[in-house]
């Protein structure tokens, strides 16, 4: 009896415990520095779960927590400053923290913040000349995880 309460644990931690998987749901069109700020597999040492101190494989209960928002939102801020060099660090950074929110919110994780992050837009781009982010105006669609 003991040992099936022990099985039955143990699967339930695995089912509740999902794994991020930001990074295969943010679209091949967005400036790629973005993706290793939010997440880089295999080397976890720059992005937004080493900085959670969430511990690889991270899991979506550390990666969202939203009482870690804060901090989130201060290192996708720096790293896009420091990554993001061909552009608008501030729209990258917005960017970044929409597809965070969204993956997040998708998950069942909300912190007021992502609220004020979260686009709830598609991944719509319009491209145009001396338009390198697919933005034709700060008020076109950036992006989301729907």
């Amino acid at each position: 009896m003991a040992l099936r309460l022990i099985v039955l644990l143990a699967l339930t931690t695995l089912v509740t415990s999902q794994t991020v998987s930001i990074f295969q749901q943010i679209p091949a069109t967005v400036h790629q520095c973005i993706r290793p700020c939010l997440f880089r597999p295999n080397s976890p040492n720059v992005d937004t779960g080493d900085v959670l101190e969430c511990g690889a494989p991270y899991r979506d209960e550390c990666y969202c927590a939203t009482d870690k928002a804060k901090s989130a939102n201060e290192h996708i801020d720096s790293c896009a400053k420091a990554s993001c060099s061909r552009g608008d660090a501030t729209q990258d950074a917005e960017a970044m923290k929409s597809y965070y929110a969204s993956y997040c919110m998708v998950n069942g994780y909300t912190a007021d913040v992502m609220k004020e992050w979260y686009t709830n837009t598609d991944t719509a781009a319009t491209k145009t000349i001396g338009d390198f982010w697919g933005w034709a105006s700060s008020t076109a669609t950036r992006g989301s995880m729907g």
